[in-house]
């Protein structure tokens, strides 16, 4: 039986079987390095759009380069919310494969069994032919890749999300659509440092509901 090196760490943060953050400081060879090595977690997946990939990075090299405390990840978490809510609805889209089909059984209503995907493609064909858009925007056609967004059900449609093509977002829609911040934060982000939090034994934080306390109340 002969084994061989695959690689040492520093330290790491390790969530799951599979799904972990580590700083590597020896590799394969062997060979001096300093890197981070991401597997499993959610900044690895497609679905999450780059902007949020980076604050993610962000946090786990905090953790694993510059040793954040607790209070240094809620500071930053804080910190991100504002500028979260500056990003574009393409930057702050998740991408999306539409690859299961469900006919529409009347105007934004959806057979059972529809994903939010199929549900979110249809209601933008849907909205666009209604609106007189279908020569100015493509339709969503099954097997392509979409942007998918959770906005505000106080819409005039009141749909709680929508898909539409990369880059194609419809100027029309802005008068229409206003993005959930607050939902898209959750999802992306807090949801995505479940198992980080679990790891690392750090508290939830929830910059959307802010509240402010008397320091002498302490």
């Amino acid at each position: 039986m002969r084994y061989s090196l695959e690689y040492v760490s520093a330290c790491g943060v390790y969530e799951a079987k599979k799904h972990y953050a580590t700083r590597k400081v020896i590799s394969e060879g062997p060979e001096l390095v300093d890197k981070i090595k991401f597997s499993g977690i959610e900044l690895k997946k497609a679905s999450v759009p780059q902007k949020v990939k980076d604050v993610l990075k962000d946090i786990y090299e905090g953790i694993l380069l510059h040793n954040w405390t607790e209070l240094n990840f809620m500071e930053y978490i804080y910190n991100i919310w504002d500028d979260f809510k500056k990003l574009t609805i393409d930057e702050i889209s998740f991408w999306k494969g539409y690859s299961s089909a469900r006919e529409a059984s009347g105007f934004l209503q959806m057979q059972k069994g529809s994903t939010a995907v199929a549900s979110a493609s249809t209601y933008y064909n849907q909205i666009i032919k209604k609106l007189g858009l279908g020569k100015k925007y493509d339709q969503i056609l099954l097997g392509q890749k979409v942007r998918f967004c959770y906005v505000k059900p106080t819409n005039e449609y009141r749909i709680e999300y929508i898909a539409f093509p990369d880059g194609q977002w419809p100027e029309e829609f802005n008068k229409i659509f206003e993005i959930d911040y607050e939902v898209m934060f959750d999802k992306l982000v807090t949801s995505s440092l479940k198992g980080f939090m679990t790891a690392t034994k750090f508290s939830k934080v929830d910059p959307t509901k802010q509240i402010e306390y008397d320091v002498l109340s302490l």
